[in-house]
């Protein structure tokens, strides 16, 4: 029998020399091979199944959509779905009013917020703001605006002609201090580091700062030191730049609180949602951003929301339905919020 990898088949693997086994079902936090043999995913695939394998109720309600409609076009119509999913996303979203635009996944979130971040900063007179800054040791996704976005090296290498490359800081990662410094003596050095590129950037070039609450896939769920954020919320507040948090990995309750920056009470101007958000039931991504949203106009940029990603446009209303019909099921593991990790 032909194992399931390179060169075998019609499949282009993501790990070409290792086999693949053939999953055919999956039950809460257990996948089932053709052979019967029994896997613990124990990280719901990528951080990705919060709510589990196998929820009846998640697969009925794209059923029962699908049959409605399958496609319909977001400029010129909306559905109760959509309407009531966004309705319950922003009761748990710390953005306060939060208004939500999809997706169909995590990379297409951050190249959305980094061109939203742009429009908001032009349509406020700040018209060469246009710089995001990121930090090394990140991952942000892997079309070419998210690469140049993440601070993974042997990621980006291959492609860095083809890349309009973003400025990166340093990461809080004191185990490995890139300062070979100790918190707090450290004066949070990664933290002011941002400051000192915004200046090197020029303030007013710079349009926002992304970075994960909690540093993902590339160092492996590493917790920033305490008052780090509070931090860089205070230097993107000084100098009018916006700050981004990409939840994609780190919402929907994997760190306690359904949104990994309530562990620090502060609150981003703009949120990617990915991941959890549809438990993998559905490819769904989202950006949240404030009432801000509501100011851009078509004056000087000639098209309304400019900044939305063409894919965005094109996904199936039913993907909301799942997740509204189950009235955010996919999050409600998740604890009430509690104290700032430790």
């Amino acid at each position: 029998m032909n194992e399931n990898k390179h060169p075998n088949g019609n499949v282009f693997y993501r790990r070409m020399a290792h086999n693949h086994p053939q999953i055919v079902r999956g039950e809460g936090v257990y996948l089932f091979d053709v052979d019967g043999k029994k896997y613990l995913d124990g990280s719901g695939g990528a951080i990705v199944v919060n709510a589990g394998h196998g929820v009846e109720s998640i697969s009925n309600a794209l059923s029962e959509q699908a049959i409605k409609a399958a496609y319909i076009h977001p400029t010129m119509f909306t559905s109760e779905v959509v309407e009531e999913y966004s309705k319950e996303l922003a009761k748990i979203t710390p953005i306060k009013d939060a208004k939500f635009f999809y997706m169909t996944s995590g990379s297409e979130a951050i190249e959305t917020a980094i061109k939203l971040a742009r429009q908001i900063q032009y349509e406020h007179g700040e018209k060469k703001r246009h710089v995001t800054i990121s930090r090394w040791m990140s991952y942000h996704g892997a079309s070419l605006g998210a690469l140049a976005l993440t601070g993974k090296q042997k990621m980006r290498k291959l492609y860095m002609p083809m890349l309009k490359d973003a400025p990166h800081i340093e990461p809080p990662y004191c185990y490995r201090c890139p300062f070979n410094s100790t918190h707090p003596a450290c004066e949070l050095k990664c933290a002011t580091s941002l400051e000192t590129e915004i200046l090197k950037q020029g303030i007013e070039n710079v349009s926002a700062f992304i970075a994960e609450p909690v540093s993902g896939a590339t160092l492996g769920a590493v917790v920033p030191p305490n008052g780090y954020w509070q931090k860089i919320r205070d230097i993107c507040d000084k100098h009018d730049v916006l700050l981004i948090a990409d939840e994609v990995m780190t919402g929907m309750g994997r760190t306690g609180t359904y949104f990994g920056v309530e562990q620090w009470g502060i609150t981003p101007d703009i949120i990617t949602i990915g991941k959890g958000a549809a438990s993998g039931y559905f490819p769904l991504s989202a950006v949240a951003s404030d009432s801000r949203i509501r100011r851009l106009s078509s004056v000087d940029t000639g098209v309304p929301s400019s900044w939305a990603a063409r894919a965005g446009r094109k996904r199936i209303d039913f993907a909301s339905n799942a997740i509204a019909t189950r009235s955010m099921a996919v999050v409600a593991a998740a604890p009430p919020p509690s104290s700032a990790m430790s």
